[in-house]
């Protein structure tokens, strides 16, 4: 289902959502809930074949330049900006010293040495 509205309401927002009435019964109570996001037909970060592998990149990990991409949405460019600071999951920190629209993805340029892939594997650890 899409979402379709939201507004807030006291502590709590009130999401609508496409379709018919929910059934608690059926799709159970909003605690239980995924939000994804991404819309449908949109790249979606969490498909493993999103990030590909080629002479160019290992999982999503550039080979000859410090980088990554992520999806080309909003959510992706207000959190990937130049100046702010990526986490990888070696502990190890970088600056994005700049992001390039390409497509369906955005390139996310970070300071210092080329990435190890296996070393980084930035999408299981992430805060920018």
């Amino acid at each position: 289902m899409m979402i379709t509205g939201g507004a807030p309401s006291g502590q709590y927002i009130n999401v609508t959502v496409d379709g018919t009435p929910l059934d608690p019964e059926r799709v159970g109570l909003p605690g239980n809930f995924d939000v994804l996001d991404t819309a449908p037909g949109a790249a979606d970060a969490t498909r493993e074949d999103f990030f590909l592998t080629d002479q160019n990149w290992v999982t999503g990990i550039a080979r000859v330049w410090a980088g990554f991409f992520v999806p080309n949405e909003a959510s992706y460019r207000n959190r990937f900006q130049p100046g702010k600071q990526v986490r990888f999951k070696n502990g190890s920190t970088r600056t994005i010293t700049s992001v390039v629209v390409s497509g369906d993805y955005l390139n996310v340029y970070v300071e210092g040495a080329v990435l190890d892939p296996l070393k980084s594997a930035f999408r299981a650890n992430l805060w920018s």
